[in-house]
């Protein structure tokens, strides 16, 4: 887990990293432009993302999604989410209308 400085820029809990354009090369771009300051070291998965080709490509997204956890300055939780988009969010910023729009669900207090 990473400690911010400050948090991503938008306080509403989402910020878009990488659009569904880029298709399968998500991981790769990700893995290629990751500032390891902000996500911690991910030097393990260097290799395996950087080829689509190879077959432990989405088994090691995958883990990377799971794992990466980012804590801002105000000790809130930023956590990757992957549906088409790859987006960097924060629960506890997120409104109840965007929280059901993301995990298609109304948060459970």
């Amino acid at each position: 887990m990473v400690k911010l400085y400050t948090p991503p820029s938008n306080t509403e809990g989402v910020e878009l990293l990488l659009s569904d354009n880029r298709g399968i090369y998500i991981p790769k771009d990700f893995i290629e432009s990751a500032d390891y300051e902000y996500y911690g070291d991910l030097s393990t998965y260097e290799k395996t993302l950087s080829n689509p080709d190879d077959e432990n490509y989405w088994h090691d997204w995958i883990t990377l999604i799971g794992e990466v956890e980012v804590t801002d300055i105000n000790d809130n939780v930023w956590m990757l989410w992957q549906d088409g988009d790859l987006f960097l969010i924060c629960e506890e910023y997120m409104d109840d209308e965007k929280y059901e729009e993301f995990f298609g669900e109304k948060r459970h207090d």
